[in-house]
């Protein structure tokens, strides 16, 4: 009975593992296409702010949201593939320091930090 339970986890720790390894491949396939997420200019910023980002034509759905830091989305924006700018407006959020990442067919691309001052 022990050796079939250890059998069984075993195979669920595998399963993981390709589970794992898929999401890995999957991120590291959108980044050799050459998506990419540049931090926001200027940074820090009052009235607004760009962020630049590109995605290739493949990708079936991306955005890009802003966080708090303790990790609530407090925006999120539909980013279409392709060489892009977002354009953030100060008066959309509260003076501090926000987190923004780049999703892209659910894998995070890459997260960056950017600061708003009043």
């Amino acid at each position: 009975m022990a050796a079939i339970v250890r059998q069984l986890s075993e195979k669920d720790s595998e399963a993981g593992i390709l589970k794992s390894s898929k999401a890995t491949t999957g991120l590291s396939e959108l980044l050799a296409a050459g998506a990419t997420l540049q931090q926001n200019t200027p940074n820090p910023f009052t009235e607004q702010t760009t962020i630049r980002y590109y995605l290739p034509q493949d990708v079936r759905s991306a955005s890009v949201c802003i966080f708090d830091l303790q990790g609530k989305m407090l925006k999120k924006l539909d980013a279409p593939a392709g060489d892009q700018t977002l354009t953030i407006s100060g008066s959309e959020l509260r003076a501090g320091t926000y987190l923004y990442a780049l999703i892209a067919d659910g894998k995070k691309v890459n997260t960056k930090r950017m600061i708003l001052t009043k």
